[in-house]
C-alpha cells in the first residue's frame, strides 16, 4: 500500500512492456524482432560509417541473431516474466509459455544463422507453424 511499493510496480511493468516481445506468438515476435534488429543494424553501420566503435548487437557482421535472441530471453524477459506471473496469474503464465517457445525456435536455428550471418544475410527465418497463435487465457 505505500507509494513507493505502487511505484515499483509500475516500473517494473513498465521494463516488461518494453522488453516484452518474446513474451507475444512466434508471427507478432519474429515481425517486431525483424525491426527491431533493423534499427540495430541501421545504427551499427551509421557507426562504422562515422568510425565508431560498433554498440553490443548492432554489427551485422559479427551478431548471430539466434544467439543474441536466447540470451535476450535467458537473461532478461523470463526471469522477469517469471517473476509476473506471481502479479498477473491470468495473464504471465501465457506469457511465459510464449517466450519459452521462441527461446526453443531459436536455439534449433543458432547454427543455421551462424551460417547466414556469415554469408552477409541478417534475415530472419519464418515463422513457425506450430507456434501457438493466440495467448491463451
Amino acid at each position: 500500500e505505500k507509494n513507493e511499493d505502487k511505484m515499483l510496480v509500475l516500473c517494473v511493468m513498465l521494463h516488461a512492456c518494453d522488453v516484452s516481445n518474446p513474451a507475444k506468438p512466434n508471427q507478432i515476435y519474429l515481425y517486431w524482432t525483424n525491426n527491431v534488429l533493423q534499427e540495430f543494424f541501421g545504427q551499427g553501420d551509421k557507426e562504422k560509417e562515422l568510425g565508431l566503435p560498433v554498440s553490443m548487437f548492432m554489427d551485422r557482421a559479427t551478431t548471430n541473431i539466434a544467439k543474441c535472441q536466447v540470451g535476450f530471453m535467458d537473461i532478461i524477459v523470463h526471469p522477469l516474466y517469471q517473476g509476473l506471473e506471481v502479479l498477473l496469474p491470468d495473464v504471465g503464465p501465457a506469457c511465459c509459455k510464449n517466450i519459452e517457445f521462441n527461446k526453443e525456435f531459436w536455439k534449433k536455428r543458432v547454427d543455421a544463422m551462424e551460417a547466414k550471418m556469415q554469408a552477409g544475410d541478417t534475415s530472419l527465418p519464418e515463422d513457425d507453424p506450430d507456434a501457438p497463435q493466440l495467448l491463451q487465457m
